[in-house]
């Protein structure tokens, strides 16, 4: 077995240390940006948001520092896929979705943050990009031109099969980003054969958190609702048959808001299609050795789509992660995550901040009102909440206030 060199690099490429150690254990989640550690016996010179390449037994890695501890006997490094560095809110203007591709609008968020932001220690160097797809008319889920980027790449991947793929090459000093549809054709795997060391299967019907029912409420006509049901198809309609509905009915209730640009009809159908479509709804996990030769798991990249077959039943997945562990791999496929992860609940809370920065903004200004008059817009408001069952019950600061909404009392702090 060879030895796998750890070399690390500051922002520029500038060349800061090497290791080796003999063996590593590595997990790639496109949708939940895992955390990865090794252990060190030597001194580590290296710091947040350095760079990490681990190479070897026809292996390669490359991640950015998180940071680094020492104890008694080992240092060990903790760091982040490359596409952590998107996981934060940026500006994108979201009409341009209707008028360039998806990976157009990608390659242009990146830019304006990471070549074009003014800011030296920001931009990347020497950034190029390979757009190898063009799809056009995408619909994410952007509620505003703030967003996300890197819950929007976990959006295209589920919805489009568009991804976002990271080349480094150390010695050139440059970073590629492959945005599109990887160019391989769907790939059977016989789960049952026993080359396969182990497998699991958790599929949509097993999964009781996941929505197959939303009520979109017009919020400029709230007599104005419509009802959105996703299928067993993965398709979401209005009035589909009872053989065709997901069973057991989880549902849930929102706001849309249509403006001069976008009837409600259209605004809803965005927002229903955004909240049921997560992509193949399963999780897959299939462990082989490195070196398989039936399903050959050095050869699959992110976003390709498989056709698994188990006891005779036959699934549809997409691969969306690798966990490499001494010389097995496990591939994982599908959109389903066995528990909330902190990029979930994040994103929970930031749909709570929504609703709460709502009554906030129908408060209007505070200043311009006595106290009796905002307890009356409030009041207003809550009860408007209560008639479509959603209202939140958290304390969620804005500024320098905490609003709590608690059974018609609210309380500014």
């Amino acid at each position: 077995m060879s030895l796998y060199n750890i070399e690390l690099f500051n922002h520029d490429f500038s060349y800061i240390s090497h290791y080796q150690i003999d063996s590593i254990s590595y997990e790639f989640d496109y949708l939940s940006l895992s955390i990865n550690k090794i252990q060190l016996p030597g001194a580590v010179k290296a710091g947040r948001g350095d760079y990490i390449h681990l190479e070897g037994d026809s292996d390669s890695f490359f991640g950015i520092v998180e940071n680094v501890t020492e104890s008694d006997t080992f240092f060990t490094i903790t760091y982040k896929p490359f596409l952590s560095l998107f996981d934060t809110d940026m500006y994108m203007n979201r009409k341009k979705l209707k008028e360039i591709s998806l990976e157009q609008f990608i390659k242009e968020v990146i830019q304006d943050y990471f070549e074009n932001s003014g800011d030296e220690l920001q931009n990347l160097n020497a950034v190029e990009y390979d757009l190898e797809s063009e799809t056009l008319k995408a619909q994410l889920d952007i509620e505003s031109n703030i967003d996300n980027l890197y819950d929007l790449l976990q959006t295209a991947l589920n919805r489009y099969g568009v991804i976002v793929e990271t080349v480094v090459n150390t010695a050139e000093k440059k970073i590629t980003f492959q945005i599109g549809k990887i160019n391989q054709e769907e790939k059977t795997i016989e789960a049952d054969l026993p080359n396969v060391i182990s497998k699991e299967f958790t599929t949509a019907s097993d999964n009781k958190t996941m929505l197959n029912k939303l009520y979109v409420i017009n919020e400029n006509n709230k007599k104005e609702i419509l009802i959105y049901y996703l299928t067993k198809s993965g398709e979401v309609k209005r009035n589909p048959l009872n053989n065709e509905r997901l069973t057991p009915v989880m549902f849930d209730t929102v706001f849309v808001r249509e403006d001069e640009e976008t009837a409600f009809e259209q605004a809803a159908y965005e927002k229903a299609l955004a909240e049921l479509t997560t992509g193949c709804n399963n999780l897959i996990r299939i462990t082989v050795l490195k070196e398989d030769g039936l399903v050959n798991p050095a050869a699959w990249q992110i976003g390709r789509y498989a056709r698994i077959l188990k006891d005779g039943q036959e699934y549809q997945s997409v691969l969306t992660g690798k966990e490499y562990t001494g010389q097995t791999v496990t591939l994982v496929f599908g959109s389903i995550r066995r528990e909330l992860t902190k990029k979930i609940k994040k994103k929970q809370q930031k749909k709570l901040d929504k609703k709460v920065k709502d009554v906030e903004n129908r408060i209007e200004n505070m200043d311009t009102y006595n106290k009796a008059e905002i307890d009356n817009k409030i009041e207003n408001v809550h009860k408007n909440c209560w008639d479509v069952k959603s209202v939140p019950v958290l304390p969620v600061t804005i500024a320098a206030n905490t609003i709590y909404l608690i059974q018609g009392e609210v309380v500014v702090e």
